[in-house]
């Protein structure tokens, strides 16, 4: 293992204006939060986000990610402000833990990723009796197992492809009067799998300057059930499905492999998502399951600092806000290319 080309730190320069590894190069940071639509309801023209998984229930590749396979352990915070709606028209801040792990083989070519978050935002059930239902709640999300592959590689460069593969293991979605998960009137499964395939790329285009890029698709591949209270089958609602395309650029302000803080990097991200096809809609008695705005086009910058300890860890912080659009609807009360207000990112990666 010492002798291969991608071990974190090996072959790795020694100072500033050296060339740059293929490895030192940290992960692209992210931007994304998405509940996949919303539940109005006609006796108060209230949207409330789709409750499952705290709000936050969809993936997208380029969070805390390299096109590079890589052996590490990981602790992703994404704060994220104003980011979901509850059924009593709160806006509320989500905060999204993810816990994670990557391992290689195939002689590092070829790597398999887990992610688990725990999410802090909406309850998944989400209750009109306020005197007794926190409508705010604490939810595991849904797990994510990411196969990658390197297509082609070279001293300054790494192409890679994997599949993302988002698992439904959040609890259903409930709207009730009571508090009561066992008495809803509306009730959103969790059962669909989303696919992800993607492309990466990671360039070295001089000494100190790195480029990561990610173009990935999220299908939805089947849909969830919504039933009423009665049990009564409604209908399947499918997320629209989305392309993502990110590009990071970055710079190593400081690089010595013979101190305790061996690296510093800057970097900038443009995030664009993009649905590709029009929303479901899904009518109850007291409403509707939708997006209200259909088709829409995101864009969202991110910059961030990350600090390399002892060529084994980076600790990156980071910030996110959307950019696209300035129309306010007043009607729903959101700004449909704004899905939050601005997001702060804290994550800590542990190469082996």
């Amino acid at each position: 293992m010492a002798n291969s080309p991608y071990d974190l730190g090996e072959g790795a320069p020694a100072q500033y204006g050296s060339d740059l590894a293929i490895n030192s190069a940290p992960n692209m940071i992210g931007d994304l939060l998405s509940s996949g639509g919303y539940i109005l309801l006609s006796s108060s023209d209230e949207l409330s986000n789709i409750p499952i998984a705290g709000g936050d229930r969809r993936f997208k590749i380029s969070e805390n990610m390299s096109p590079l396979p890589r052996d590490r352990v990981y602790y992703a915070f994404n704060g994220f402000q104003q980011a979901a709606r509850t059924v009593d028209g709160r806006e509320i801040d989500v905060n999204r833990h993810t816990f994670g792990a990557e391992k290689t083989f195939l002689d590092r070519t070829a790597s398999v990723e887990f992610r688990m978050p725990v999410i802090q935002g909406a309850s998944a059930v989400q209750s009109f009796d306020f005197n007794q239902q926190n409508d705010d709640g604490v939810e595991f999300g849904n797990m994510t197992i990411i196969p990658k592959l390197i297509l082609s590689e070279g001293d300054s460069h790494i192409v890679s492809a994997g599949l993302g593969i988002n698992l439904p293991t959040a609890r259903a979605g409930a709207l009730t009067f009571t508090g009561n998960l066992a008495q809803p009137f509306l009730t959103i499964s969790n059962q669909s799998v989303h696919l992800s395939p993607f492309l990466g790329l990671l360039l070295l285009p001089g000494s100190n300057t790195y480029i990561i890029s990610f173009a990935q698709v999220d299908f939805d591949t089947a849909g969830n059930n919504v039933t009423d209270g009665a049990g009564n089958h409604l209908g399947v609602y499918q997320d629209q499905n989305l392309f993502h395309f990110d590009v990071t650029v970055g710079r190593f302000l400081y690089r010595d492999d013979n101190a305790r803080l061996t690296g510093i990097a800057a970097q900038f991200e443009v995030h664009y998502t993009s649905t590709l096809q029009d929303s479901d809609e899904i009518n109850f008695g007291g409403g509707e399951i939708f997006n209200p705005h259909n088709r829409l086009d995101l864009l969202t910058l991110t910059g961030g600092l990350n600090f390399q300890f002892w060529n084994t860890s980076w600790l990156t912080v980071g910030c996110a806000v959307p950019v696209r659009g300035s129309q306010y609807d007043s009607f729903y009360g959101i700004h449909p290319e704004h899905p939050f207000d601005a997001e702060v990112q804290v994550f800590f990666n542990r190469y082996f």
